[in-house]
């Protein structure tokens, strides 16, 4: 980075740095936008002296050690809150990415998953489970609808993914745009399908949910079960974490992942709902109105069998001529209900994503303020010790209330 910033003539961002590294993923322009302007209201900020907390969320560039090359970081430049155990970002299939990311622009997207791991590597990786996937399904024909991973992993647009402490943004090739900002054990996800898209397919905005795979493969069984009055899916499932014994004698060794996501909020409705079942030999079954599952570990070659839910929303927000579907979800290791306490604790009733979004940055810049660099700091020095002082705090996962030792083993 320092090599290719004293090519550019000048101190500059991390974002200007990707040029020279050849990414074709991350939005440049923007991530470049958004840290020189932290830049210039770090410099006036620090000349009022009454500005006693400073915007350094804004130096950090969460994209830095996500290169795809030979000596990988393995870092997650998702949303997370500092120390967050729900951490939330898209997982890619068919390349080497243990943390679910890297910027490898032909590595196609299965999912936003909403556990993971960063830094810790391991050939398979960890976390990535109950995954989330916009889908368009032609004349919205729900048996038609793209559900298994190989079915429905595409690749991103050129130059769309951005970051943030606190939130992670991206826009497949379908030019469908995944959102999502989190707190400790939940957070909001966010689907913009283009109405060209949805027009060109003459289908719904519809949502696939992952229950069963995860980024090593490792799921072994769990339930499913779908309120439909409520709006609400609750899944469940037993996986490896990422290091420590793996051989399938040694269960005790697996972790239990509980999750509660919840679908219906303002004037947005279901459509059609219901569980679907398939592998990547071609099975694919769909049942509408199914409101539970119970699956054992149940290989298909080598991967267990992929299941989950579908469903596909009426009167969906709008954003210009475009359809917008935002849902709310919960974590937990303890149980589904946790889960759904979880979200509604935390997210609250009115799944305010500007306002979760900028409670996850106020915690970041608190975190970010207990150092505080001269304002003549030049950019590049602030730029590399702010985010690499966000990556500090981002592990451990924070599983305070979730985890109950010492009879049990979680990530």
């Amino acid at each position: 980075i320092r090599k290719t910033t004293k090519k550019h003539g000048t101190a500059t961002t991390a974002a200007r740095a990707l040029r020279k590294w050849g990414s074709r993923v991350v939005d440049v322009d923007r991530m470049d936008g958004l840290l020189d302007d932290a830049f210039k209201r770090w410099r006036a900020d620090a000349q009022n002296a009454s500005v006693t907390q400073f915007d350094y969320a804004g130096l950090v560039n969460p994209f830095i050690g996500t290169e795809a090359n030979n000596n990988p970081g393995n870092v997650f430049p998702g949303a997370s809150i500092p120390f967050g155990m729900a951490k939330m970002g898209i997982d890619l299939t068919d390349t080497y990415a243990p943390a679910g990311y890297q910027d490898d622009i032909n590595a196609p997207v299965r999912s936003l998953g909403a556990i993971h791991d960063s830094g810790t590597g391991s050939g398979d990786g960890s976390g990535g489970i109950f995954g989330v996937m916009p889908v368009v399904c032609p004349g919205d024909d729900f048996y038609k609808c793209p559900t298994t991973v190989e079915a429905r992993k595409i690749t991103r647009a050129k130059n769309k993914d951005a970051a943030y402490p606190g939130y992670f943004t991206t826009t497949l090739n379908n030019s469908i745009t995944m959102e999502t900002t989190t707190t400790r054990r939940a957070g909001l996800q966010r689907y913009t399908f283009d109405h060209k898209t949805l027009a060109s397919a003459k289908s719904l905005p519809h949502l696939v949910f992952d229950w069963t795979r995860d980024n090593p493969s490792s799921w072994a069984g769990g339930t499913i079960d779908f309120d439909y009055q409520k709006g609400r899916i609750m899944m469940n499932g037993s996986w490896y974490s990422s290091f420590g014994v793996r051989t399938q004698e040694y269960e005790a060794n697996r972790y239990k992942g509980f999750s509660c996501i919840d679908l219906l909020h303002g004037s947005q409705t279901i459509a059609k709902a219901g569980l679907w079942a398939g592998d990547r030999f071609g099975q694919d079954t769909k049942l509408i109105g199914q409101t539970h599952a119970n699956l054992s570990q149940n290989f298909i070659g080598s991967d267990p069998i992929q299941s989950g839910a579908l469903v596909s929303f009426a009167n969906a927000a709008k954003v210009g001529c475009d359809s917008q579907v935002t849902i709310r979800y919960g974590v937990s290791y303890v149980s589904a209900a946790q889960a759904c306490a979880n979200a509604e604790e935390e997210i609250g009733p009115n799944w305010d994503f500007a306002a979760v979004e900028a409670a996850s940055r106020s915690q970041w810049n608190e975190k970010l303020n207990r150092i505080v660099l001269s304002p003549n700091t030049t950019d590049e020095v602030a730029r590399l010790f702010y985010s690499s002082m966000y990556r500090s705090f981002l592990s451990p996962n924070n599983a305070t209330l979730e985890a109950p030792f010492p009879t049990k083993t979680y990530v």
